[in-house]
């Protein structure tokens, strides 16, 4: 019943308590800002020890790191790198929280 719970909330016909954390952070945390910073940081060391999964290009060391919400889904952490060649493939990593750590995901082509 905590779907149809939620459902009301969002429409607005039950205002009975704050509303529940998202699906996928359990802790209620939020991502800050040292959170972001850290993990460019660390996404930026690992991208140069890896190639590009469809040309074998190296990436770039340049990697993109920010939250990403979609209005039905939870949000996620989702960093981002491309490959060094004119086509630029764009590879992803998702990160959690996770037991009051991060856990980092790994680096893959995007579909």
């Amino acid at each position: 019943m905590d779907w149809l719970t939620l459902l009301l909330r969002e429409a607005g016909l039950v205002l009975l308590g704050p509303a529940p954390p998202p699906a996928g952070d359990v802790t209620g945390e939020v991502w800050t800002d040292h959170d972001r910073e850290v993990v460019r940081l660390i996404y930026e060391v690992l991208v140069e020890e890896r190639d590009c999964a469809r040309c074998g290009a190296p990436l770039r060391p340049a990697v993109s790191a920010r939250v990403v919400a979609g209005p039905f889904a939870p949000p996620r952490f989702v960093v981002t790198a491309r490959c060094r060649t004119w086509r630029r493939h764009r590879h992803v990593a998702e990160v959690a929280h996770e037991r009051g750590g991060l856990r980092l995901g790994a680096i893959h082509p995007a579909r």
